[in-house]
């Protein structure tokens, strides 16, 4: 097990361009320990086994650690998962014509029905009936 300080997960990592795979998409410094977060497990949404626990492990603190820093700033390790999954599954339904069990596994999740509740709870709605929603085309109000 490697640990690091926390505060690392502030700075960028920089690769030269000569040692990349694949072209890694570059964002503004993170400034908060939410941004840091996100940053450091937006890459991971999609691992089926991706908790508070393995969330903790990446970013290399503890779980009690990263519940107290993130409970510094009003959120929990929970919250900012459901808030990732939930953003990231939002972008790809709206954007896509992925069936919805593709769009569950982009976002971590095994199960298609799971994952539809879960989105219900996130939005109110189902991805189905989101998606729907979003491509009706508006109708002009009659006077």
């Amino acid at each position: 097990s490697i640990t690091f300080p926390a505060s690392w997960l502030l700075n960028r990592l920089e690769v030269g361009k000569q040692e990349r795979l694949f072209e890694i998409p570059t964002s503004p410094r993170a400034t908060t320990m939410v941004e840091a977060f996100r940053q450091a497990i937006g890459p991971h949404i999609h691992e089926f086994g991706m908790n508070v626990e393995r969330a903790a492990h990446i970013c290399g603190l503890s779980n009690r650690t990263l519940s107290r820093r993130l409970r510094a700033q009003n959120t929990t390790p929970q919250k900012e998962l459901d808030a990732l999954r939930r953003e990231s599954a939002e972008k790809v339904l709206l954007g896509s014509a992925l069936p919805i069990w593709e769009i569950a596994a982009m976002v971590g999740y095994e199960n298609p029905v799971v994952f539809s509740r879960a989105f219900k709870s996130w939005t109110g709605q189902l991805p189905s009936e989101m998606r729907k929603a979003r491509r009706r085309p508006s109708q002009p109000e009659a006077d």
